[in-house]
């Protein structure tokens, strides 16, 4: 079994020219190092919360991933009411809230 002159020029070109596009890539980017800055943070006129609690939507098995929709008959003074505080203790917001960006 004999190799064609032809078919090894062309084989050979093949591997020449990938190996000169492999020695061609860019080196691997290096990630950037966190700097810590010494700089204080200027103080908040808002106070901090005494607690808060945070969900976990996705996986809430009451929730299961759900978002607002707008019912038939709905206007967006609906929105506007529920974004209303509760004894300026309670606030509302997100796209349940929003009367510019609404869920669809």
């Amino acid at each position: 079994m004999a190799i064609e002159r032809r078919t090894f020029l062309a084989g050979a070109i093949s591997v020449a020219s990938l190996a000169a596009l492999a020695a061609c890539t860019p080196p691997k980017p290096i990630p950037p190092t966190a700097t810590v800055t010494t700089t204080p943070t200027p103080p908040s006129l808002v106070p901090r919360p005494a607690s808060f609690l945070r969900s976990a939507w996705a996986t809430d098995p009451y929730s299961l991933g759900s978002f607002s929709m707008t019912p038939v008959g709905a206007t967006p003074a609906d929105r506007a009411t529920l974004r209303d505080t509760v004894a300026d203790r309670v606030f509302f917001a997100g796209e349940a809230a929003s009367s510019e960006f609404p869920a669809p």
